[in-house]
């Protein structure tokens, strides 16, 4: 990565301080999440917003390609059938 360094501080350390000032609501820093916990927080904040249906349908339609994916790998080459 390129240095960003300017006066002495960082262009990025100023934007993300700038943003940060900004920013109204509860903030978590993301690195220090365990994933476990960052999933669930982004799949419970996704599933607020569209019906159950649509959630069921979508990881149906997901399972269906990687489905589909793996016996393509798994295929002869040239003896994939769709």
């Amino acid at each position: 990565m390129p240095d960003l360094t300017i006066d002495g501080s960082s262009a990025v350390s100023r934007f993300h301080l700038a943003m940060s000032k900004a920013f109204k609501g509860e903030c978590k820093e993301v690195v220090v999440t365990p994933p476990e916990k960052l999933r669930a927080l982004c799949r419970r904040h996704v599933e607020r917003h569209i019906s159950r249906k649509a959630l069921r349908d979508h990881e149906t339609a997901e399972q269906s390609d990687r489905d589909l994916l793996r016996s393509w790998a798994a295929a002869p080459e040239g003896k994939a059938d769709g």
